[in-house]
């Protein structure tokens, strides 16, 4: 499942890539990291403040 743009009601969306079975995981996982990229529409979670970095 990959994060997908907010609804009009700010509802968020996802998108649900699916392979064929046995030995086809890293196709799926291939697209929905590029899908990941090319929509940059994932936000982090408000309720996680951000770490210090050192």
């Amino acid at each position: 499942m990959a994060p997908g743009p907010q609804a009009p009601l700010g509802v968020p969306v996802g998108l649900e890539i699916s392979g064929r079975p046995y030995y086809s995981e890293p196709v799926p996982i291939e697209i929905a990291y590029g899908f990941e990229q090319l929509a940059a529409v994932r936000q982090p979670p408000e309720s996680c403040p951000s770490l210090p970095v050192s």
